[in-house]
């Protein structure tokens, strides 16, 4: 038997809404956080998550000590690198120079072994050649690098990328940027393929290596020069050639790259390598990789066909040792001693910290009125 409605049994609408909200706040609790959502309020729901100072300074302990070890790995290693350089600029342009390379020209612990752990790659340095510097970079065309279309109306935005080396004579002995409208026009009427001045400064120098055999006899060494082992797998996958023989001119443009220096174009190992910028005032290239095993001494045959004298740089020669991360790099393995150093300490900070005030707690608890037993 149901009350009939009445003034007696009546609920008022600010108690029926206040009985509903309530319901809806049970019915929206997330479990295993006290927050709710409040409808009324229009409010979120938001989870806030504090680690507790024993788990950050578990966590820094771990990373510091993973760091400690990196470095003392890349330490360890690089105190086995080897790295040997003599100094070759002093030849005459067009004449081939030979280059002996000992153990007193190698740094690092070399010891009684002649021969490397690792690997050894071949490398040519320019010293204050600055291939860093802005302008220099900016002045080549991706595009053309990448296969443009070779139809003359396109390459007025190429011409102007690859200012002030965009156009050349047929002999390509003298050059010039494009005119008004990307255009080549008198002297020098032909579009230059690669253009630009870092393909105008490429590095033209080539070596062979010889060393002696267990009998005493000199043999040549093999080098390694494939693009896949010398440049990035990004550039050689990028870079194409233009539909016309290498070393001619026709229709307008001129494939001037040296056909003997670089048979495989703008796809050659050591083009590639040449156009990707060294980031230091000092140009440190990859030549090749030294096949087999390598005894000390070795004579290195130079081909000097770069001046380098020209833009005020030296020319090196380097022989060098693979390591774990490639080159020696000493500035990584005190990077990670000092990084993990600096998070061991900040973990015993936070511990201590921790513990501290837990102390200060406790105390204060045993010492409160609620503690006292009578």
């Amino acid at each position: 038997v149901h009350d009939p409605p009445g003034p007696h049994n009546a609920v008022s609408g600010r108690e029926a809404r206040s009985n509903g909200w309530a319901l809806l706040r049970e019915k929206t609790v997330v479990k295993g956080h006290k927050c709710f959502r409040e409808v009324t309020e229009n409010r979120r729901c938001d989870v806030f998550v504090v680690f507790k100072p024993g788990w950050v300074a578990i966590l820094f302990l771990c990373v510091g000590s993973l760091s400690l070890l990196a470095g003392a790995l890349l330490l360890f290693d690089y105190g086995r690198y080897i790295k040997c350089e003599v100094d070759y600029g002093s030849g005459t342009l067009g004449v081939n120079q030979t280059v002996t390379i000992t153990q007193k020209n190698c740094t690092g612990n070399l010891g009684d072994r002649e021969q490397p752990l690792g690997e050894y790659f071949l490398y040519y340095e320019l010293l204050e050649f600055y291939q860093n510097n802005r302008r220099y970079i900016a002045s080549r065309s991706d595009d053309q690098l990448q296969g443009a279309a070779m139809d003359r109306g396109e390459w007025t935005d190429i011409a102007a990328a690859c200012k002030p080396v965009a156009c050349t004579n047929f002999n390509a002995s003298l050059t010039a940027e494009a005119g008004e409208g990307g255009v080549c026009t008198g002297d020098t009427p032909y579009f230059i393929v690669p253009c630009g001045q870092m393909a105008a400064t490429i590095f033209t120098d080539r070596f062979w290596l010889h060393a002696q055999t267990d009998e005493g006899v000199w043999v040549e060494k093999g080098v390694d020069t494939e693009p896949e082992t010398i440049a990035w797998n990004a550039d050689v996958e990028r870079m194409e050639n233009p539909p016309m023989p290498q070393g001619e001119c026709m229709h307008g443009v001129c494939f001037r790259l040296n056909k003997t220096l670089f048979p495989l174009g703008l796809k050659d190992g050591h083009f590639l390598v040449w156009m990707r910028p060294a980031p230091m005032p000092d140009s440190w290239k990859l030549w090749g990789k030294i096949e087999g095993d390598l005894t000390f001494p070795v004579n290195v045959t130079v081909e000097n066909n770069y001046d380098a004298g020209v833009f005020g740089a030296t020319k090196k020669l380097i022989i060098a040792e693979n390591t774990l991360v490639g080159g020696g790099n000493q500035w990584m393995a005190t990077a990670f001693l000092i990084s993990g150093t600096i998070e061991i300490i900040f973990a015993l900070v936070v511990l201590l910290i921790s513990l501290g005030k837990a102390n200060r707690q406790k105390r204060h608890l045993q010492h409160s009125p609620t503690n006292l037993h009578w």
